[in-house]
């Protein structure tokens, strides 16, 4: 590596200049080049603070060469969106019209800065779950729920969302998809801890205690022909005994008399009115009739004749 100037030398070199000396003769008198010495005297013109070496990088650090409001700009959006890496922090820097026909900072130099910034965030090494055994012996609905997330896909006027799926592992039935937004435009983060512990918590919801829903309809052929009444005894026979439910209810129009009849032959109690709470095709209201249908309600009309359901 060749030598190089001092900053003593230089200031000597602007010195010798204005006091009329010429390139030539000041690069003999100092012993370097009349290139070297036209150079640092052009420098010198800017003042003294242009005489500093450009050799290496600045003392303010990465990406001090690009505009300021460029380190500012990237911070901002880091620290709004953790969840932005050196990539997409790229790509909001091309796309952001105050940035048009600027030199921008390489995705390295990015992740750089972060680094720099102390904005990155802590990686764990991936270990696999442990297996259990015992989940592969489940004899009841409820004894184990199994959870999963779907890749992300985006949904319009929402943004990208993903669902969290929880399973019945014993009756294979999915008991809920909750939808996790993970950005409005892109992708920009994960499905946390906290969006897990809420799935469960709406799962807990609905079936901490198991209750169901059942609705029917039938053909006007076919109507007072028996069909409906014995499908509904068929589900909850399902429903409570297969599927341990605590509570079944349903509801109907308040003036579809031969259905809220059927569910009151079938056990049901009505438990409200709900007035006019739909609206019909016409413009006008009706409401409906809300029944329910409890565990030991139905284990007391099975007791005649059968064996009772175990509490």
């Amino acid at each position: 590596m060749g030598r190089r100037t001092t900053i003593e030398e230089r200031v000597l070199i602007c010195e010798l200049s204005e006091i009329g000396f010429t390139d030539r003769g000041i690069g003999e008198q100092m012993g370097w080049s009349r290139w070297t010495v036209r150079k640092w005297r052009r420098r010198g013109r800017e003042g003294r603070k242009a005489l500093a070496s450009a050799i290496g990088r600045p003392a303010s650090g990465i990406l001090s060469t690009f505009s300021a409001s460029i380190p500012e700009t990237l911070k901002f959006w880091r620290e709004a969106h953790p969840g932005w890496g050196p990539k997409t922090l790229r790509a909001e820097l091309e796309a952001d019209e105050r940035f048009k026909g600027q030199k921008l900072p390489s995705i390295r130099s990015i992740a750089a800065f972060l680094k720099q910034e102390e904005l990155t965030r802590p990686y764990e090494r991936h270990s696999d779950l442990p297996q259990t055994t015992w989940a592969a012996t489940t004899k009841t609905p409820h004894e184990v729920w199994e959870m999963d997330a779907r890749g992300h896909e985006q949904i319009p006027n929402i943004g990208v969302v993903t669902l969290i799926n929880l399973n019945d592992r014993f009756s294979r039935l999915r008991l809920l998809s909750y939808p996790c937004l993970l950005g409005k435009k892109r992708w920009t983060r994960s499905p946390a801890t906290e969006d897990y512990q809420l799935a469960f918590r709406l799962a807990f919801t609905d079936w901490g205690l198991p209750e169901f829903t059942i609705g029917f309809a039938a053909d006007v052929n076919y109507e007072g022909s028996g069909y409906i009444s014995e499908a509904v005894i068929a589900v909850l026979r399902i429903l409570f005994i297969n599927m341990e439910a605590h509570r079944v209810k349903s509801d109907c129009h308040e003036n579809n008399v031969r259905s809220w009849r059927l569910l009151e032959r079938c056990g049901f109690r009505r438990e409200g009115h709900l007035r006019e709470n739909k609206r019909n095709a016409d413009g006008s209201f009706h409401g409906d009739y809300l029944y329910a249908l409890l565990r030991r309600e139905f284990n007391e009309r099975l007791s005649i004749g059968k064996a009772k359901i175990k509490r």
